[in-house]
């Protein structure tokens, strides 16, 4: 079981209401927050950790493509500030750190493709 945390904003983005859910998978906790129908939100975010859905409450979750573009930015900025390190052992550091980033955005990748090969 993981613990999720369910943001509802307003129309300019400040919280009107939260809610904490334990729930054993993304998709159920996902299901769960738009269930539950709060009154006067226009975003709905699920966060475990790190935020796995933000839409309106309709539609699919988009936690994949916003991971992949995001892991994939962090391993850029991460190469881009290794380049001005002139000690080595902080550079290699960054450099493993941004390869990293690589990975999981590859892995979430992989996944994408094998949940839409299934369908």
């Amino acid at each position: 079981m993981a613990t999720y945390t369910f943001r509802y904003l307003n129309a300019i983005g400040a919280q009107v209401d939260t809610e904490i859910y334990e729930g054993a998978a993304d998709a159920d906790a996902v299901r769960a927050a738009i269930a539950a129908k709060r009154t006067g939100y226009r975003t709905l975010e699920v966060w475990r950790g790190e935020m796995i859905y933000r839409g309106s409450g309709i539609g699919t979750t988009m936690s994949s493509a916003f991971k992949y573009e995001n892991y994939r930015n962090k391993a850029e900025e991460l190469r881009i500030v290794a380049e001005d390190y002139k000690i080595e052992g902080t550079r290699r550091l960054l450099l493993n750190l941004a390869n990293d980033y690589d990975r999981m955005a590859e892995e979430i990748a992989r996944r994408n493709s094998l949940e839409s090969s299934a369908i």
